[in-house]
């Protein structure tokens, strides 16, 4: 990438195409300057291919090297397929353990060969950009590393007591309008000691899951220490919706 980014810009000086090109990836570059997180970063990366080549269709995935598994971080569009004959996609080095993925799909046959025309200017950008989305990235993971729990992904100690100031601050400081749940395994250290801690794990993982799949995208779940879980229920407008067994897949300890 970084050889066809020098050509470009050697071949500017006698190509007016050339010219306009370096001046279209230059845009890209300034505008992802002004992107605080990686989803505003792939939101702006997506406008850009939209405005210049009539990309309608993108996904934005983050692969981590280590554990060989890939995050979507934005899709716009229409789903497609990396082997569809239409699509494209780039692989931005991060120099960490997770690169970032761009690929989208053009709207037909035309219009692929209209991008593979192109094919030298996308690819330029990308590579002048990885610096930003290697920031990016980095600033995410110290964000998630501060608040979430490494064993069951979900928020910490730490996390909790700022998000339940803030949920106050919200309910004008009324805190009957927020219910709280504290949850624990009975005989849990008696787990760990007939097995191991990496069973121990696994249980507070699928206890973790298993909340999380039984309350709403408002309430969060903290893991306290050890076994101990509290969550923080906004979604429920009185005592008895929480405590009710509910058909909606609301939380029902």
């Amino acid at each position: 990438m970084k050889k066809t980014l020098i050509n470009l810009i050697r071949s500017a000086k006698d190509d007016e195409r050339n010219l306009d090109s370096i001046d279209n990836i230059f845009s890209l570059y300034e505008q992802l300057q002004y992107a605080s997180t990686i989803e505003q970063l792939a939101n702006d990366t997506f406008d850009w291919l939209n405005r210049e080549f009539n990309v309608d269709n993108v996904v934005f995935s983050l692969f981590n090297i280590d554990k060989n598994s890939k995050e979507h971080i934005f899709q716009k569009g229409e789903e497609f397929y990396l082997d569809d004959n239409l699509s494209f996609f780039f692989i931005i080095n991060t120099h960490t353990n997770q690169n970032a993925i761009i690929s989208f799909c053009a709207t037909s046959k035309t219009h692929f060969e209209i991008i593979q025309d192109s094919y030298e200017t996308i690819e330029s950008a990308f590579f002048l950009i990885s610096p930003i989305v290697q920031s990016r990235l980095l600033k995410r993971n110290f964000v998630r590393a501060q608040s979430i729990d490494s064993v069951t992904n979900v928020h910490n100690r730490q996390y909790l007591t700022e998000h339940i100031n803030k949920q106050l601050h919200f309910s004008d400081n009324k805190p009957d309008k927020i219910y709280f749940l504290m949850l624990g395994i009975d005989r849990f250290k008696a787990i760990v000691d007939e097995f191991n801690y990496d069973i121990g794990d696994k249980v507070l993982i699928n206890l973790a899951n298993t909340i999380h799949s039984h309350i709403s995208e408002i309430d969060m779940v903290a893991r306290l220490t050890g076994d101990e879980f509290l969550i923080s229920i906004q979604s429920a407008d009185n005592e008895s919706d929480i405590t009710d067994s509910n058909a909606d897949g609301s939380f029902n300890p």
